[in-house]
Parts: structure tokens; C-alpha cells; sequence
């Protein structure tokens, strides 16, 4: 087990003498160890690695806003940005597109209900969902209905 594998894995080598010896000059790797054997793949793998590194930190959620117009500008765009990946599935109706505000947290929630009250007291909590679908999507009535 010192080499790294169980008594089992390590296979004697001969040595230039004759003799049957269970140490061998390479350095001995776990079963599991297995490095890439051409540059294709570790470009491969280098990519991938830059791809998670990109998602890692594009993904990271930005510094707590300082004063609240800062915070009702950031949970603006927080839910400009759920609307978007939303719509970029495809259309989708006004029911689903309503789901969005279970993906924001609740303070987000609470901000944007405070902005809708301003836009429209009747409905605060749809009022700033109903402003981004506007400025991102186009709505297409059914017709015949």
C-alpha cells in the first residue's frame, strides 16, 4: 500500500540480473489514475475547464446592494434575467411566465411588489413582472377564443 496500490495490482517485474523483484522503477499509480493520452483531449479538457470556470463566475450572484434603489435596480434585473431564460425556451403563457417570481428570492420579491405598487396599486406583485415582459417580449393574443 506504500506505492499507492493494493498488494494485489502490483504485478513483479524482472530485473536486468534475472531476478524477480516486486519494485519496479515507474512510479506506481492508482487504478483510477488515468492522464490524457492526446493533445485533442487535452484541449478537450481544457475547455471544458474554461467553461466551468466562465459559468463559475458569470454565475456568482453580485455584492449586496448598499441603500435600497440599488437593491430595486438589481432585483430588476434579476427578474428581466429569469424573464429571458424563461421566453428563450420558447412562448410561453401569462400563467407561466407568473412562476418566475418562485425562482427570486423573497426579499427580491418584496422589493418588486414595493416597485409594482407604484406602477400599479391594484396589482404590485404583477405590475413589475407586466414591465419586463413588455420591454423583452411580444405578446401574441390567441386568436379565435
Amino acid at each position: 500500500i506504500r506505492s499507492g496500490m493494493y498488494p494485489a495490482e502490483i504485478k513483479p517485474t524482472v530485473d536486468k540480473d534475472g531476478d524477480n523483484s516486486s519494485l519496479s522503477s515507474t512510479p506506481a499509480m492508482p487504478w483510477t489514475y488515468t492522464p490524457a493520452r492526446d493533445s485533442s483531449h487535452e484541449m478537450f479538457l481544457l475547455g471544458e475547464l474554461l467553461h466551468l470556470f466562465i459559468t463559475l463566475i458569470s454565475e456568482l450572484p453580485p455584492p449586496p446592494a448598499e441603500d435600497e434603489s440599488q437593491h430595486a435596480i438589481e432585483a430588476r434585473r434579476r427578474l428581466m434575467r429569469e424573464v429571458i431564460h424563461r421566453l428563450a425556451s420558447g412562448p410561453k403563457t401569462h400563467s407561466e411566465m407568473n412562476e418566475v417570481s418562485h425562482i427570486l428570492s423573497n426579499r427580491d420579491t418584496d422589493v418588486l411588489c414595493e416597485l409594482g405598487k407604484k406602477i400599479n396599486p391594484d396589482d404590485a406583485s404583477g405590475a413589475a413582472l407586466e414591465e419586463a415582459l413588455n420591454e423583452v417580449g411580444t405578446r401574441k393574443c390567441k386568436s379565435g377564443a
